[in-house]
């Protein structure tokens, strides 16, 4: 027989709250960790209604008792810029790309992007940086998209980035930020 869950009236309260307020996934399915064990379910029969592991679940339930914020795991740990300079580069790149376009053997913007990355980091940088990084940046404009799902919607994306690229050349000009 498994113990009961914890005493967690005031938690149980956040949680209600979170989950009638928040538009976040994340908040709300921490919110039903700790809910769903108060009403009877296990922890296994929790995980599996919200779609988690486990440990997920009792770890997310113990961190929001303790009153610990939501959402502290992941991040840019070992990130080479910030994401405001992430998406600078990555925009001067595709608009160094269009520079190239018109020769007859330019190279992609993932192999532009990864020289001027070698570059920056004064060592090579791994395939799958470059990725994560036009990965990144896809998901600013378009959320839960990857750069290589975009298909023949690349161009837009392209083209906005040049946009953007474009627009912050003329505020640096100006003197606007």
């Amino acid at each position: 027989m498994s113990r009961p869950p914890k005493d967690a009236s005031d938690a149980a309260e956040r949680a209600r709250y979170i989950i009638a307020t928040s538009a976040d996934i994340e908040q709300i399915k921490v919110a039903q960790s700790v809910l769903l064990p108060l009403m009877g379910l296990s922890l296994d029969h929790t995980a599996e209604a919200i779609g988690k592991e486990r440990h997920w679940v009792s770890r997310a339930r113990n961190r929001f008792i303790r009153g610990e914020p939501i959402g502290t795991q992941g991040g840019r740990r070992r990130a080479y810029f910030n994401e405001k300079q992430e998406r600078e580069l990555i925009e001067s790149v595709i608009f160094e790309n269009e520079i190239y376009r018109h020769s007859q053997h330019y190279p992609t913007i993932r192999k532009l992007l990864a020289a001027r990355l070698d570059k920056e980091t004064k060592r090579p940088v791994a395939e799958s940086t470059v990725t994560d990084m036009l990965d990144r940046y896809t998901q600013y404009f378009v959320t839960g998209a990857t750069w290589g799902s975009l298909g023949r919607y690349q161009s837009t994306l392209i083209e906005l980035a040049r946009a953007n690229y474009k627009q912050r050349l003329a505020n640096q000009k100006t003197g606007k930020k």
